[in-house]
């Protein structure tokens, strides 16, 4: 069996929830007797503008062969102000309409669903459902592809663009069965359709659990543990207010920890104001 990989960035330097979650099962694949895995991608690290950052071509990354290829550059301002109209009322949007926003949030690379068509593979994967790619990729892959989607509650999610995306894939895999179960909400008809609860893997490493509860000045207290990109986008900040909201009611030595990638700044303690470990 070989498999495809088709996601919008690569690398053990990439922190995305959903490439990571790619680049880890190509990297098991890639050690299973009798399987073997190549990953298309862009040359981008930066998905608010998609630049070409590293070079176009063939690598071998961590024993999997990845193919690069180039996007078109992204109009970030064009995006934004397109996005800020239709999230307030995305199932208002025709197919053209969305289909214009699939184009401007990127990344466009044809070359690369050309590569991806084009291959041996008895297989190809995409990973997430939200991107170019994934939506160009799947409409002419068929039968062939199989949608890793990253499920989210979100606004784009009701374009109509992402009903083909979702009922259009051969097989469909979710990391968890809330995932699966807010997929089949959103578009019935897969409910019927080839489908798994994979999940994801997480790798043990060694570790001071003593030291890391010095830096973040917890002490011996309980807590609970946010972790993942630490950002406005993933409710970070409304998760801060929730607990904050909690404490109120149940005063104790129970703290909220983030750990993740920070991209906007972490939340501000919602009473005190304050950022800092433990808050």
């Amino acid at each position: 069996m070989k498999v495809g990989f088709v996601l919008p960035r690569y690398g053990p330097e990439i922190h995305g929830g959903a490439e990571t979650a790619g680049r880890l099962l190509a990297e098991r694949l890639r050690d299973v007797p009798g399987w073997s895995v190549e990953v298309f991608t862009t040359c981008a690290r930066d998905t608010v503008t998609w630049a070409d950052e590293y070079l176009p071509g063939e690598e071998v990354v961590n024993g999997v062969t990845v193919h690069r290829f180039g996007s078109r550059p992204k109009d970030v301002g064009a995006f934004d102000r397109l996005s800020r109209a239709v999230f307030p009322a995305p199932e208002a949007l025709g197919d053209a309409e969305a289909r214009e926003w699939v184009e401007m949030q990127g990344p466009v690379a044809p070359d690369l669903v050309d590569a991806a068509e084009a291959s041996d593979c008895d297989l190809v994967t995409f990973h997430p459902y939200l991107y170019w790619p994934t939506v160009e990729g799947v409409a002419r892959l068929g039968a062939r592809s199989v949608l890793h989607p990253a499920t989210h509650d979100e606004p784009p999610i009701r374009l109509s663009v992402f009903r083909g995306v979702f009922e259009g894939a051969g097989g469909r895999v979710f990391w968890t069965d809330e995932e699966r179960v807010l997929a089949e909400r959103l578009f019935p008809a897969i409910a019927a359709a080839p489908q798994t609860v994979l999940g994801i893997g997480v790798e043990s490493r060694d570790g001071d659990g003593a030291a890391a509860r010095e830096s973040l000045g917890l002490g011996d207290r309980p807590y609970l543990l946010c972790l993942g990109k630490v950002t406005e986008m993933k409710g970070t900040s409304m998760l801060a207010r929730f607990f904050a909201a909690w404490k109120e009611r149940n005063p104790g030595p129970l703290a909220l920890v983030f750990a993740g990638p920070v991209v906007d700044g972490p939340p501000a303690h919602p009473r005190r104001g304050r950022r800092g470990p433990g808050r």
